[in-house]
């Protein structure tokens, strides 16, 4: 709090307090959790602050801090939301947790060097046996082993990095090197 800025040993060095003739000025912290997340700045250029002005800041501040913080939890949910939407196409729920929310202290890396196996599924000899099924029962088969393949790498914590008509590619051991690659993808 300063009831004349201009005045005050500890702006007479500030060029915008002698330009903007700032004559009262308050700084009030925004805090969230015993941390400060911010500042509530307030000047005046003609007369000075009252003195219960402090007074009425403080509760400003709390609520101020608080929707500072509440954008700031929706932020991470709608970042996370996205997260989970995107990497629930290719990895398994178990994958998926450990990336968005790991564990206390751990830290997931994105870019790590790893071992990883990789396995192909080609279903180019069962697509001419599906050809010769009427659509009404290839349909459903091809997504009952779709569903088959999906489950199975998902249970041994894999990642389903490609799927067309041709078949399946699948990956091990990324990004979770406590998972054995080779075994997992046998």
């Amino acid at each position: 709090f300063s009831a004349d800025a201009r005045r005050d040993q500890r702006f007479m060095a500030s060029e915008s307090i002698i330009s903007l003739d700032i004559r009262g000025a308050v700084c009030v912290p925004l805090m969230k959790g015993g941390r400060a997340i911010g500042v509530l700045y307030l000047t005046r250029s003609t007369g000075e602050f009252e003195s219960g002005i402090l007074d009425l800041l403080g509760p400003v501040a709390h609520l101020t801090a608080s929707g500072v913080e509440r954008a700031r939890l929706k932020e991470a949910m709608l970042r996370e939301r996205s997260w989970r939407a995107t990497l629930e196409r290719f990895v398994s729920n178990e994958v998926v947790e450990r990336i968005v929310r790991p564990e206390k202290g751990e830290r997931v890396e994105f870019l790590v060097e790893n071992e990883a196996a990789a396995m192909y599924l080609d279903w180019e000899g069962l697509q001419q046996e599906v050809a010769r099924l009427a659509v009404g029962e290839a349909l459903p088969m091809m997504n009952r082993l779709s569903q088959f393949c999906a489950e199975s790498v998902f249970k041994e914590l894999g990642a389903i990095v490609a799927s067309s008509g041709r078949g399946v590619l699948a990956v091990f051991g990324l990004p979770d090197a406590r998972v054995d690659a080779r075994e997992a993808a046998e």
